[in-house]
């Protein structure tokens, strides 16, 4: 069958409908994950880490189903849900890698809910929480929302700078270079779950963007490390030590030097 002008422009218009109609309706749902820990972005090795997750929802369809997977960090183990709505899927304790949840009956969104995770002696270094809400529409796919969470070691975030993976309030040569190769790479990115690094980091510009940027990326985070910033973990380097100093007015809330 050939179209002639009119029945080619009727088709094209209706195409054209279906594609905006299409893209109005994904454009409906507003679906964000975001989470926090307590202690305040921070993890005690031996001790235990609550995450809350929060959950919300904008849209104009009909929510029918919503799940969570969340990936933590290679050696923690899940101990339980804390506080928020009952689940129909949930971890058994002592569950580590991959987390599954769902909920069934549906709860009223926003969904807010905490577990508690172990964290063991021996881990010690920036970690990275990965997460994605999984959502289903009524007549409609699925949809993801994926955030990651980046946490230091020590009470209330103990003062150690993302640079610092050793924890001993320097920043050695080894770390310096790290900080060199994000500055010489042009950018840096959040690694993935399935290849941690040692500071939750890859160099590189890359797409993964959704954990918090690195402490030495601070005017603007923008997941480069300028000239300054970069000379900023120099002076930590040449100064043979550093401190967290709140309040003191820094451009980054460290001080060179001992307390």
């Amino acid at each position: 069958m050939r179209l002639n002008a009119f029945g080619k422009t009727a088709l094209l218009l209706w195409f054209s409908a279906a594609v905006l109609a299409g893209a109005a309706a994904e454009a409906a749902t507003v679906f964000t994950l975001g989470r926090s820990v307590s202690p305040a972005g921070a993890y005690v090795p031996g001790g235990t880490l609550d995450v809350t997750v929060r959950l919300e929802l904008q849209t104009d369809g009909t929510p029918t189903a919503l799940g969570l997977e969340e990936t933590i960090p290679e050696g923690w183990t899940y101990q339980g849900r804390v506080s928020g709505p009952a689940l129909i899927v949930e971890p058994g304790a002592g569950s580590g890698g991959l987390l599954e949840f769902a909920w069934f009956p549906l709860p009223a969104f926003p969904v807010e809910f905490t577990y508690r995770l172990a964290v063991p002696a021996s881990s010690t270094a920036t970690r990275v929480l990965w997460g994605e809400g999984l959502l289903r529409i009524l007549n409609g796919g699925e949809v993801r929302t994926p955030a990651a969470l980046t946490i230091v070691p020590g009470p209330a975030g103990g003062g150690v700078h993302s640079a610092d993976t050793n924890m001993n309030s320097r920043v050695d040569l080894g770390e310096l270079l790290r900080i060199i190769q994000f500055y010489n790479s042009g950018g840096y990115g959040c690694a993935p779950p399935e290849s941690p690094t040692e500071d939750g980091y890859l160099p590189g510009l890359s797409a993964l963007t959704v954990c918090a940027p690195h402490a030495g990326d601070y005017n603007p985070p923008d997941w480069r490390f300028s000239l300054s910033e970069m000379l900023r973990l120099i002076q930590f380097y040449n100064s043979g030590a550093y401190h967290e100093c709140p309040g003191q007015g820094t451009e980054d809330g460290y001080c060179a030097g001992l307390p």
